[in-house]
């Protein structure tokens, strides 16, 4: 399972994008307003996942290292591949397990 991680520090995480000259769409912002999960502006820096196996996620929660939030609304999801899809530093074979079912090759 591939892992995006949200930040709050919206200003850093651009910047550090910008001195690596990515895509400033691989920083999908996001408001209090389109998630209230979120209790600041945060973002996903889509540069960087982390690939865990479920039984680390699972150990992860038990051991409480790991927040769980409710699902993303879907056009959330979708601004968050597109990030993915634009960044220079993810492998093919990451974005493969991204892409939606219908993007994928037969």
């Amino acid at each position: 399972m591939l892992l995006a991680v949200a930040s709050s520090q919206v200003e850093k995480v651009k910047a550090r994008a910008e001195r690596q000259n990515l895509p400033a769409a691989t920083v999908v912002e996001i408001s209090p307003e389109e998630y209230p999960d979120f209790s600041k502006a945060s973002c996903f820096n889509c540069n960087q996942l982390f690939q865990k196996s479920l039984l680390e996620l699972s150990q992860a929660r038990r051991n409480r290292e790991l927040r769980t939030q409710r699902d993303m609304p879907v056009d959330i999801l979708e601004r968050l591949i597109a990030g993915c899809m634009a960044s220079p530093l993810l492998s093919e074979e990451e974005k493969a397990m991204i892409r939606q079912p219908s993007e994928r090759n037969p």
